[in-house]
C-alpha cells in the first residue's frame, strides 16, 4: 500500500514537471532582453507593456549597439494586429539602457499572425515589413559600427514592467478639467499610457479616444493625443497636442518635445 502511494505521487510530480515546461505561460517571455523592452517601450508612442511583446536580436556592431526586430501591443492598432518595429539600442549597463530618441527605430502596424510564433517573431516579418534601404538608414542614422557618442544618448531605467494606465493622481484630475473643453468625448483613465520620462521629471503621456458602440457592440477607437506634465504634475500650458499621423509622428513629436524644452 505503502508502495502504491509512492508511485503516486512520483506520477503526480512528473505530471506537474510536463505541464509546466510544455505550457509556459507566453507573459514570462516579457523577461526575456528586458533591456531591450525597456528600449523598445521608451521610444515609440503607442507601446505599452504586454505578454505579446517579444524581441527578435538580428544584429550587433563593433561597439555594442543591437538591432532588433520588437513586436508590442498598442493602442494605435487596430483589432487583430500588432505594432512591429526595427530598432536600435546603443548601450547596456546594469541600470540603464541608451539610445538615440526619435531616429532609432521604424515602425509599422502589423498582422499578429504573420509576426507571431511558436518560438517567438518568426525572421520573415523582417523581409515582410522592412527593406534593405530602411535598414541602412537606420544604421546611419544611428552611428552603426563608429565609436559610441554619448552626448547624444537617452538613458532609460531597465525596470520588470513599464507603467501602464496612470494611477489616480493628480495628472489624471488635471486631464480630466483639460479634456472638457478640448474635445468632446472624455478620455477615461485606463486610456492614457506613460510614454517617457525626463531628467527633470517631466512625463509624456499618449492617449486616445475610445467608446464603447451599442449598435456595433464593440469598442471604437478615436483621435489619439501627446500630453505632457511637469514633475507636479499639472499639464503644461498648450501641452495637449493630437497626433496628425499615428504612424508618422516622429517630426511632429520632437517638434513637441522642443516646445517643452525636453532636452534642457
Amino acid at each position: 500500500m505503502k508502495l502504491k502511494k509512492i508511485i503516486l505521487l512520483l506520477i503526480l510530480i512528473f505530471t506537474v514537471i510536463f505541464i509546466t515546461s510544455c505550457f509556459v505561460p507566453s507573459y514570462e517571455q516579457i523577461w526575456v532582453h528586458p533591456e531591450l523592452h525597456a528600449v523598445g517601450i521608451n521610444s515609440m508612442l503607442g507601446v505599452y507593456c504586454d505578454e505579446e511583446n517579444a524581441v527578435l536580436i538580428l544584429e550587433e556592431d563593433y561597439y555594442g549597439r543591437v538591432l532588433f526586430i520588437y513586436r508590442a501591443a498598442s493602442v494605435f492598432t487596430n483589432d487583430g494586429n500588432s505594432q512591429i518595429a526595427l530598432v536600435i539600442s546603443q548601450k547596456t549597463d546594469e541600470k540603464y539602457s541608451y539610445f538615440y530618441p526619435d531616429v532609432n527605430y521604424v515602425t509599422y502596424e502589423a498582422d499578429r499572425g504573420k509576426i507571431s510564433g511558436y518560438n517567438g517573431i518568426p525572421i520573415e516579418a523582417l523581409t515582410e515589413y522592412f527593406t534593405t534601404e530602411q535598414i541602412e538608414i537606420l544604421k546611419m542614422n544611428n552611428d552603426w559600427n563608429k565609436p559610441l557618442n554619448e552626448e547624444k544618448f537617452f538613458s532609460v531605467e531597465i525596470y520588470d514592467v513599464k507603467p501602464g494606465s496612470i494611477v489616480y493622481d493628480k495628472r489624471q484630475n488635471e486631464l480630466r478639467l483639460a479634456t472638457v473643453n478640448f474635445y468632446p468625448n472624455e478620455l477615461a483613465p485606463n486610456e492614457m499610457e506613460l510614454f517617457i520620462t525626463n531628467a527633470k521629471g517631466d512625463a509624456i503621456f499618449f492617449a486616445r479616444q475610445m467608446w464603447y458602440d451599442e449598435i456595433l457592440k464593440n469598442y471604437m477607437k478615436g483621435d489619439a493625443y501627446l500630453i505632457i506634465f511637469d514633475k507636479d504634475g499639472n499639464i503644461y500650458e498648450d501641452g495637449i497636442e493630437k497626433i496628425i499621423n499615428l504612424w508618422d509622428y516622429e517630426e511632429q513629436l520632437i517638434a513637441f518635445k522642443n516646445r517643452f524644452n525636453w532636452y534642457e
